[in-house]
């Protein structure tokens, strides 16, 4: 393939497709982070707040579901980008992500939803579910202490797509069992 960037005070990262062909792309450097769109040439998307990016994922609509950090708090948040114009706007700002790396938000490109983990330690950061538009619901899931969620969709017996989760917790809601585990299964039904 042909090399678009050479960046040696800059890392990226988060590789996306976009649904349109373009890639999307985080660039960390030591002066912050910068999200680049490559299409023939790579461009740099301005965004008009001040934040360190994450990781991304496509949305169906060609927008980008970003995760992102406020320079100067510890919480995280869940934005949600147009990498056309850079037009940001915020959908959650209490999400969990684990420590390290941050995780690709979990989009179910079929049902439109992101799942996320909300930080609510004493109710088990438990699994939320967001549209862009900003509906949500948090989910009963029989697990607690989660940790990640990842999404995607497969056809059901009567041939409708129903959304998978797969999710990393800490027990489970009887709190007798409080190991690490890997959860697969259904998303409870959408309203």
């Amino acid at each position: 393939g042909e090399r678009l960037t050479s960046t040696p005070d800059e890392v990226e990262h988060s590789v996306t497709p976009l649904p349109d062909g373009r890639v999307a792309v985080i660039g960390t450097g030591r002066e912050g982070t910068r999200l680049l769109i490559v299409e023939r040439a790579v461009r740099v998307v301005a965004l008009p707040v001040a934040v360190e990016l994450l990781s991304l994922a496509a949305l169906a609509d060609g927008r980008l579901a970003v995760w992102a950090r406020a320079p100067d708090r510890d919480t995280y948040s869940l934005l949600v980008v147009d990498p056309q114009t850079g037009a940001t706007s915020s959908l959650v700002g209490d999400a969990y992500l684990p420590p390290g790396i941050a995780p690709r938000p979990a989009v179910s490109l079929r049902s439109g939803w992101i799942y996320f983990v909300r930080s609510e330690p004493g109710r088990g950061n438990p699994i939320v579910r967001i549209k862009p538009d900003g509906r949500s619901e948090t989910l009963t899931l029989g697990t607690r202490g989660h940790q990640e969620v990842a999404a995607s969709a497969y056809p059901g017996a009567d041939g409708q797509w129903v959304d998978w989760l797969a999710v990393v917790a800490v027990g489970d809601r009887s709190g007798d069992d409080v190991t690490n585990h890997l959860y697969v299964g259904p998303a409870p039904d959408a309203p």
